[in-house]
């Protein structure tokens, strides 16, 4: 059996010779290697392309959750604290659509509704102001949920409703709040709540 300290001179050599061998590579052999290298540069381009795309939908779903949690939070400690409602004093089941109620943290009469320019849920406030001057004016709405990060909060089907079982009056609040991309109409994140009235 040949020793390690044998073979090693015979390899020494024939890495010494090609080592020294000018011939290069033939032109085929360099097509190959730069069709080679090209397709491995646009299989790791759609790679990264997907990753950073199902990045950037995992990002924005993430946020829209979370947009949509605080809107739900402030929305409906907006309505189930209200200290009094357009129509809670009904003796006969009713459902009122977009109805006014006193807001707890303006103490005004208020409307809730969306901003027109996508600036997110606002309380739209039903007084007029009159100024010093005498002049009266609608007072600009107050923002309760801003939008934000590229998303668009808003709220519909707002509906105050008295339901009436065995002489007990029950009071509720539905509503159903949607996150959007700014500039489009596609939902990420939504849900329909139905919050007791604690007024």
């Amino acid at each position: 059996m040949r020793s390690v300290l044998d073979i090693a001179p015979k390899l020494v050599r024939t890495l010494r010779n090609r080592v020294g061998d000018t011939r290069g590579f033939t032109l085929a052999e360099q097509l190959v290697s730069i069709v080679f290298l090209g397709l491995l540069c646009v299989v790791i381009g759609v790679g990264l392309n997907a990753a950073l795309n199902a990045y950037r939908v995992a990002n924005e779903s993430t946020r829209a959750n979370e947009l949509l949690t605080r809107a739900v939070e402030e929305v409906s400690d907006e309505l189930a604290f209200a200290p009094s409602v357009e129509g809670s004093d009904s003796k006969d089941p009713i459902t009122i659509a977009d109805c006014e109620f006193v807001s707890p943290t303006l103490k005004r009469p208020v409307v809730i509704g969306n901003d027109p320019n996508g600036g997110g849920i606002t309380l739209v406030l039903q007084e007029r102001e009159t100024g010093t001057d005498g002049t009266v004016s609608t007072p600009f709405p107050r923002v309760l949920v801003a939008s934000s990060h590229g998303l668009t909060v808003q709220i519909s089907d707002v509906a105050f409703n008295v339901n009436k079982d065995n002489n007990n009056y029950q009071y509720t609040w539905n509503y159903t709040i949607a996150v959007t991309l700014q500039g489009s109409s596609s939902v990420i994140a939504s849900t329909s709540m139905t919050v007791a009235w604690t007024g």
